[in-house]
């Protein structure tokens, strides 16, 4: 009788198996082999720039980011716009208005842009309309956003708001 035979089949493949699960919990938790830069989690910049009224920086104005559905999207789109921040402008009327990459993927496109609003907060009129893109980063697999930085909106625009060409859709 051989080795093998004498010892319960299952045994050697529940030792095998432990081990590579415990050398794999070691590997990610290290940092190798796992998403060491980030995550879809993450919060990244979507959309910044300086809030103007009469060409003057207007401060302490709330203002909130709106997300499009994609139409591609199906059932993963919310059927309607969808607030993900907000943030107060600054004394110079600069703001930030943050995002995480989950909150925004299912909403983009193909190509991975997703239109964005900014509104001030429980405004039905958006003030500036623009995309932003994601790409993924072959190497690590992290998504970036490539935010639509440097905005100058006017706090009164014309009629409907003021449409943004570009943003960060480099």
């Amino acid at each position: 009788m051989s080795w093998a035979s004498k010892r319960p089949v299952g045994s050697w493949r529940r030792k095998v198996g432990a081990m590579l699960l415990v050398a794999g919990v070691a590997w990610g938790s290290a940092g190798c082999g796992g998403d060491a830069e980030g995550s879809d989690d993450d919060v990244q910049e979507v959309a910044s720039g300086v809030l103007l009224d009469g060409g003057e920086p207007a401060a302490g104005v709330e203002l909130e980011l709106w997300v499009w559905p994609a139409p591609q999207g199906g059932a993963t789109a919310a059927p309607e716009l969808l607030s993900i921040d907000t943030d107060t402008t600054d004394e110079d009327g600069r703001f930030v208005l943050e995002g995480m990459v989950a909150q925004l993927s299912p909403h983009a496109s193909g190509d991975g842009m997703v239109g964005i609003d900014v509104r001030r907060v429980g405004a039905d009129e958006f003030l500036a309309r623009t995309t932003v893109r994601l790409t993924k980063a072959e190497e690590t697999g992290v998504t970036e956003v490539h935010a639509a930085e440097g905005l100058q909106i006017n706090l009164t625009p014309a009629k409907g708001g003021e449409e943004t060409e570009g943003g960060g859709g480099d």
